[in-house]
């Protein structure tokens, strides 16, 4: 059975160019540009991961991720953050220890203690693409 996602953006356009993105990778990835409707969505559907839009009208995407976190439903669900804001730093992230750290354009948006932290990349390379899929694919796919 495919990872089921979803894709929440008030952006018709970024929705359908993510869900593309993630089909073509075997995922069953499905869209709201309401963000009311996915909150329904999140409170009655198990996800694998959500994508959501950190400035979309309310409930925004950090108050839906705040709903993921503690719902029964997807309180363990792989959480991606997406926005067009424009305030951006180079980041380096070691994901696998012993090797070269990935250094992309981002930013942090916000950090949680010392273990989680959300993220923001932008126009990552194909290399740097490669990379994060191959950290990120196995914790959206791992059993919850």
């Amino acid at each position: 059975m495919p990872a089921q996602i979803l894709v929440a953006d008030d952006d018709p356009l970024t929705c359908e160019l993510i869900c593309e993105i993630l089909r073509s990778a075997g995922m069953e990835a499905n869209s709201v540009t309401d963000s009311a409707e996915a909150a329904e969505r999140l409170r009655r559907e198990k996800f694998h991961a959500v994508f959501l839009d950190m400035r979309m009208p309310p409930p925004n995407g950090v108050d839906l991720a705040r709903q993921v976190r503690t719902s029964r439903v997807n309180a363990s669900t792989v959480i991606v953050m997406i926005t067009g804001d424009e305030d951006r730093t180079l980041i380096s992230l070691e994901l696998e220890a012993g090797r070269a750290s990935v250094r992309l354009n981002g930013r942090t948006i916000r950090t949680i203690g010392t273990e989680c932290m959300d993220i923001q990349f932008e126009n990552p390379g194909a290399n740097e693409s490669r990379q994060l899929q191959e950290f990120l694919l196995p914790l959206i796919l791992a059993p919850s």
